[in-house]
């Protein structure tokens, strides 16, 4: 008896530590973010259907930024809110946590390209600007301090414009104290606009002026008539190198080329600065993904993720994950990355629409978020810069409200085992619990029979 009920015992402890070890984190709104986890903001009727773009501080305080033509009075509107850690309007920034502002522009069309939360408690925001009857566009980099005023050390505190040759991408990266405005041609092969592959680059200085000593008189220019620039990585010694993407449907290798921090070609790199990324056997690499610890995660333009960048340029490989049309990534806490993509018909996850990923330092899906690895956000089809991770395990998601405004969401992962009294079970647990509950019960039956045993008649032997 003593047997079958230590054997009891110890199937329903491992039934336990079975379900314990698969007991699935759960993407739950946070509590302590707004009412019920959503926070909703007003907005002109200008920012109407407008697409919010974020960023987040280290301190987990959200910015969410929107741009738009102001119809009333000829020109371009921006609102940028910020919120303190549990949504409310930080008092601390603006009027009551907002900031309007106008730009003298007269734009066909506009996009905000980039938000920078700032370790200053500062942000950086870059527009693109269709300048009208010509295929060129202008940049337009606004500074604000921690207050949300405007920014007196950047450009006197002014907007600073600048005009660009026609550009399918313009960034904005940190380079010392500099700054390196880059715009990325058309892909000669991606588009039908007739203009030489490549890419500009210009250096500003700290305060926003054009900095000579960098490449010709503040700039570099460079065409790549055989395939196209795609990405560009900033190293921490200033120097930075290029994604050059072969032609073609064919696989062959993506060559990376490295520039000094001048802008002069880094032969120490190799022949001309030029090295092979990756061998013909992967998809050309297309983009670089900051994930704020120093690497980059490194997808194709298939989509799919070839692997990790470190800080010194250098490509770890592993082979191609299941996500597809990645436009974000970061680090997600438990070693882990979170990234946002988009599927479109034909791809490898269930049905289109926008999922949130997450995968472990292998490439590895994380099978305890959301479904296998995948969490997708019902209704919502997002475009760069509506999701932000903003803490460990925690992110935020924004979109539009048809009613004017929009809305701003934070799910958290909670542990399952933690809120659920029973968590879900999977089958070998069930087996192993069903087992030790058998085996407890015939243990308590046998004790309860031998203590109602009848007592033996006296004089009586057997």
């Amino acid at each position: 008896m003593k047997r079958l009920l230590r054997a009891g015992v110890v199937t329903i402890g491992l039934a336990l530590a079975l379900v314990a070890a698969n007991a699935a984190a759960l993407l739950l709104p946070d509590p302590g973010f707004g009412r019920s986890g959503e926070v909703v903001l007003g907005a002109p009727a200008a920012f109407d259907q407008v697409p919010p773009f974020l960023a987040a501080y280290d301190d987990g305080r959200i910015v969410a930024a929107l741009a738009a033509r102001d119809y009333a009075s000829p020109g371009l509107q921006l609102l940028i809110y910020r919120l303190v850690p549990d949504g409310r309007p930080d008092p601390s920034f603006g009027a009551n946590g907002q900031v309007l502002l106008r730009v003298d522009e007269r734009p066909l069309r506009s996009r905000l390209r980039q938000v920078d939360a700032l370790a200053d408690g500062g942000m950086r925001l870059v527009l693109s600007v269709a300048v009208p009857e010509s295929p060129a566009l202008r940049a337009v980099i606004i500074q604000l301090g921690p207050d949300g005023s405007a920014d007196p050390r950047f450009n006197r505190g002014q907007p600073l414009r600048w005009d660009l040759p026609p550009a399918r991408d313009v960034v904005l990266r940190p380079q010392g104290d500099g700054l390196l405005l880059i715009a990325l041609r058309p892909l000669s092969f991606g588009y039908g606009s007739g203009a030489p592959a490549g890419m500009d680059v210009w250096r500003l200085q700290g305060d926003g002026s054009l900095d000579a000593r960098f490449g010709r008189n503040g700039r570099i220019s460079e065409t790549d008539e055989s395939s196209g620039i795609s990405d560009v990585l900033v190293l921490p010694d200033g120097g930075f190198q290029t994604v050059n993407s072969e032609a073609g449907s064919g696989r062959r290798a993506t060559r990376w080329r490295r520039y000094t921090a001048d802008g002069q070609y880094d032969i120490g790199f190799g022949p001309g600065g030029w090295r092979d990324a990756l061998p013909a056997a992967y998809d050309p690499l297309s983009r670089l993904l900051p994930l704020g610890d120093g690497r980059l995660l490194a997808t194709s333009r298939a989509g799919s993720i070839l692997g990790y960048v470190d800080a010194r340029g250098e490509l770890v490989a592993f082979p191609a994950s299941f996500s597809q049309r990645v436009d974000y990534a970061r680090v997600f806490g438990g070693e882990r990355v979170f990234a946002s993509s988009r599927r479109d018909s034909g791809w490898s996850l269930p049905t289109d629409g926008t999922y949130l990923l997450a995968f472990r330092g292998s490439g590895q899906p994380d099978r305890s978020f959301g479904e296998g690895g995948a969490y997708r956000l019902e209704g919502y089809w997002l475009v760069a810069g509506q999701v932000v991770v903003d803490a460990p395990g925690s992110f935020v998601v924004g979109r539009p409200e048809y009613s004017g405004g929009f809305r701003l969401m934070r799910q958290r992962e909670f542990d399952g085992a933690a809120l659920q009294p029973i968590p879900a079970t999977p089958p070998p647990a069930r087996s192993l619990l069903a087992l030790g509950l058998v085996l407890a019960a015939l243990a308590a039956l046998r004790r309860r029979a031998r203590h109602q045993r009848p007592p033996r008649a006296p004089g009586r032997f057997l």
